[in-house]
């Protein structure tokens, strides 16, 4: 949780440093596959235990750590990825899960690797938000919250403004 801001207006602030933290919260937080193992059953359980393997077998990238919740949340962050991408006027050539997740790591590798002279990404804070809401999705629903009651949860704390 060290990723966590004291305030809002330095939550605006799109560091390398929070950048960093915030990949990494999301990284730790992406154990949530062994307790989706522990409360499902059935074909839910074989899927999360196939994914674990996939995971544990193969040095899987952050960009295919990624790829899998936001299309897992999809339902809960759409509404909220379609509306920052058309505010911005790239919804039609940038919004796709598989694009987003590659920028994240790319950038994430960039800083973690000392690669400043590397041109940071137009989508940098964009993707950026999208990675925090989705860290959030997925600390919610561990802690149970309902899909519907993250959605309002994101909404709310992240001051987006949707009727939702």
């Amino acid at each position: 949780m060290k990723h966590i801001t004291e305030n809002l207006r330095d939550a605006r602030n799109g560091t390398s440093a929070r950048y960093i933290m915030v990949t990494a919260g999301f990284e730790w937080e992406f154990r949530f596959l062994n307790e989706e193992i522990k409360i499902n059953t059935g074909k839910n359980k074989k899927f999360f235990k196939y994914y674990r393997s996939l995971i544990s077998k193969n040095d899987t990238s952050l960009s295919e750590k990624i790829l899998w919740p936001l299309n897992e949340f999809d339902n809960v962050l759409k509404v909220f990825i379609k509306r920052i991408y058309k505010l911005n006027d790239v919804y039609k050539e940038e919004f796709e899960y598989q694009k987003i997740a590659v920028r994240i790591h790319t950038q994430r590798n960039n800083i973690a690797h000392g690669n400043i002279n590397q041109e940071i990404d137009n989508f940098y804070i964009l993707d950026f938000l999208v990675l925090e809401w989705l860290y959030y999705a997925m600390v919610l629903h561990d802690i149970g919250l309902s899909r519907e009651n993250i959605k309002r949860g994101i909404n709310k704390l992240f001051k987006l403004g949707l009727a939702l």
